[in-house]
């Protein structure tokens, strides 16, 4: 979280339109803590009968059930070492054998990202998971909000959230190209549920499972 704050806090220097977050230290670090504004026109279109009409029912009961609020727009911030700088960093010179390398002085790349999330399917916890909350599925799409000539900005994205043994809230997302999963992140709700502090994690290969 030092780092994301640092990072958002050079990218807000840069950026006219992008207010700085994490100023205040504790805000929204508490459970439930969030609460998500109406969607405007919503009741206008449960006045129809049309599938979307009928498709806004389905969402609302597995809305209802779902314990995290998952269903809405969601702000994700994804920082990394730049590919040029890791490849410069690794090979472009020569250490000789028992020399320490010089640590690395240059900005992580950043992108925001804008989720929207919909529930999927609400099943019961198991064996290895708390027992007080359910495991929830979504399924969304993935937009830059700067970066859009970037490939690997944009997805369709699906993920669970469920509660662990210890209690923790922990987000699984995995970002789908082309119908193919490629990246997996693994997070956790700073705060518990419903935490208006966000979720902490980190992303990686789909395949890694360190």
């Amino acid at each position: 979280m030092i780092v994301l704050g640092y990072n958002l806090r050079l990218f807000s220097q840069r950026a006219d339109n992008f207010d700085p977050i994490w100023d205040s230290p504790f805000e929204g670090v508490g459970p439930h803590s969030f609460i998500s504004p109406s969607i405007d026109g919503e009741e206008e279109l449960l006045n129809e009968d049309t599938e979307d009409h009928k498709t806004l029912l389905r969402q609302r009961e597995l809305d209802q059930l779902d314990p995290y609020g998952i269903t809405g727009t969601w702000m994700r911030v994804v920082c990394f070492l730049d590919y040029d700088d890791l490849y410069a960093f690794n090979f472009a010179h020569q250490i000789p054998a028992g020399q320490s390398r010089e640590p690395i002085d240059t900005k992580e790349a950043i992108r925001l990202i804008r989720l929207k999330l919909h529930v999927t399917k609400i099943e019961p916890p198991g064996e290895d998971d708390g027992q007080d909350y359910p495991v929830v599925t979504f399924r969304g799409v993935s937009r830059s909000l700067h970066s859009s000539w970037d490939p690997n900005a944009n997805s369709a994205i699906r993920g669970t959230v469920r509660q662990t043994k210890e209690g923790q809230i922990r987000w699984t997302t995995w970002s789908i190209f082309h119908g193919e999963e490629r990246w997996r992140s693994e997070g956790i709700q700073v705060g518990g549920i419903r935490s208006k502090r966000g979720i902490l994690g980190n992303w990686f290969d789909k395949y890694d499972r360190s």
